[in-house]
């Protein structure tokens, strides 16, 4: 694990944030007893970088160039000071991205070399550049995510994001017994006019239940406003908790969902799940895609076999939310 050089930015203040990935997958590394203090026993080097606190530092918003240079700055350093990272061309040395949009955020010379671990797991880059275009008009980054994928299935590594501590997260699943949880299915979020965000899945959301007259007990809301404390009872309260994109594919509500017991209904394409090769998801969760979700959201019960298939992925969220 190489130390922080002289220029890393202030950590978040809010260790609460899903963004502090960064930070704490260092402090683990850190700590972990696989760290080698002899750097020619390493097989791998871990190297801590903060670009999503840089990104997110600015006092004039979301700062991505500001991101992309400080990589480009790391990169340098490690040039001029680590006989490690020429010697394999940077193959060997690991790097958490939190960003939404991954190593977009990252100079396409270190991108195509080094593992990142990240959340960002689309293997194309359409929503991404749709997003730069868009707003971030950021020329560097445009052209780092039309030359290479902001993914790259043979080395990169998706991981969940940061939700909370351990003691935060407890569910007392006692509290709201499977069957006896009173909302059938939920959503809270934002939305937006741009045809290009979510897919359209989350227009189509607010079309299907603005005035939503059907058999089930449906809380979608689009007001974002409600405290946290709030937000997290209604996602206990809840047995089917959607989870569509936003501007990228993945979203922290799908791990959300998990932690608090309630069956999420991913909505993606083309995109890759942490632990995808070790855990069944199909036993915990509903994969839909932008087709089929449409059906799926008016009744999810049959979709899955009814509340006897419910009760089992209840109890198999039960098993692996501490995955996550």
């Amino acid at each position: 694990v190489y130390e922080s050089p002289e220029q890393a930015p202030t950590l978040f203040s809010d260790r609460m944030s899903m963004y502090t990935s960064e930070q704490r997958i260092h402090e683990l590394f850190s700590a972990s007893r696989c760290a080698m203090n002899d750097a020619s026993q390493a097989t791998y080097f871990y190297v801590p970088v903060y670009p999503t606190l840089v990104a997110h530092s600015s006092s004039t918003g979301v700062d991505l160039h500001g991101a992309f240079m400080s990589m480009a700055r790391m990169h340098e350093h490690l040039l001029r000071t680590s006989p490690y990272y020429t010697r394999n061309n940077g193959t060997d040395h690991i790097f958490t991205v939190a960003h939404d949009i991954g190593s977009c955020i990252v100079p396409p010379y270190m991108a195509v070399a080094s593992i990142f671990l990240q959340h960002f797991s689309e293997k194309r880059n359409e929503s991404v550049l749709a997003y730069l275009n868009l707003y971030g008009r950021h020329p560097d980054l445009i052209r780092r995510a039309s030359a290479a994928p902001c993914f790259n299935t043979s080395k990169d590594i998706i991981i969940p994001p940061f939700l909370g501590d351990r003691n935060t997260l407890a569910v007392d699943l006692s509290l709201s017994p499977p069957l006896h949880k009173p909302v059938d299915l939920f959503f809270r979020g934002t939305t937006h006019a741009h045809p290009v965000y979510s897919n359209g899945v989350r227009q189509h959301l607010s079309n299907v239940f603005n005035e939503y007259d059907g058999n089930f007990n449906v809380l979608v809301s689009f007001d974002v406003h409600a405290h946290q404390n709030l937000y997290w009872n209604e996602l206990r309260e809840s047995k089917f908790c959607i989870s569509p994109p936003g501007w990228v594919s993945w979203s922290p509500r799908t791990y959300q969902a998990i932690a608090a017991n309630c069956v999420p209904i991913i909505i993606q394409e083309d995109a890759t799940l942490p632990f995808q090769d070790t855990l069944n998801w199909t036993s915990f969760a509903i994969l839909a895609n932008f087709t089929n979700y449409k059906e799926i959201i008016l009744d999810p019960f049959s979709h899955i076999g009814g509340t006897s298939a419910l009760l089992e992925m209840q109890q198999n969220l039960r098993s692996v939310w501490r995955n996550f």
